[in-house]
């Protein structure tokens, strides 16, 4: 009855200040993918799939540890409820769909984020990708880092190659601030 109670007074004005969501706490579960998704553009429209759900056994792992942790805090778990509605699970951060290699027979793009013209090491001129795409596989943390590092290398490469003034210091102080960001969060 209180959990119904908490589900009215949530609808009201106020809501979730005064509701259920003022007592909850939302966790998200990230692991690697099998990376088999794909992102095909068919006619006007796009077409997205996978990646391959995780195992059965990794799904309960991850269920599991939620439910202790609701447990531990004398709480309620309720674990995926879009998964649930829908029958699958997310991928909020799709990676790699133009991925860096050594030539174009090992990826689309080099380490600068030119863009390969065949198999071998030649690149189009000017023509460049550096987001997530350029990300080879998932990273198992959220990518923003990873991907922001990445283009500013290259910037920086382009730059330089462009006569402006040498930005080794500047290269250099990036990497130093990821590397602290990097070291905060673990």
């Amino acid at each position: 009855m209180a959990q119904v109670l908490r589900a009215i007074e949530s609808a009201g004005p106020g809501g979730a200040w005064r509701g259920a969501a003022r007592n909850s706490l939302f966790l998200l579960g990230m692991g690697y993918d099998a990376g088999d998704g794909s992102m095909t553009l068919r006619g006007d429209g796009l077409v997205v799939t996978g990646p391959s759900l995780p195992s059965a056994e990794v799904a309960a792992m991850r269920k599991g540890l939620i439910e202790r942790i609701a447990r531990g805090n004398e709480a309620v778990a309720i674990t995926d409820p879009i998964a649930a509605s829908v029958g699958s699970m997310g991928c909020v951060h799709p990676l790699g769909g133009c991925p860096m290699g050594a030539t174009g027979a090992d990826g689309v793009v080099d380490d600068e984020g030119r863009v390969f013209a065949g198999d071998g090491d030649d690149v189009h001129d000017g023509l460049f990708v550096l987001d997530g795409a350029v990300v080879p596989t998932a990273v198992g943390v959220n990518p923003l880092m990873t991907i922001c590092v990445i283009a500013e290398r290259a910037m920086a490469i382009l730059a330089e190659k462009m006569g402006a003034a040498s930005l080794d210091a500047r290269k250099d102080d990036v990497l130093l601030w990821w590397l602290s960001c990097k070291n905060k969060n673990e």
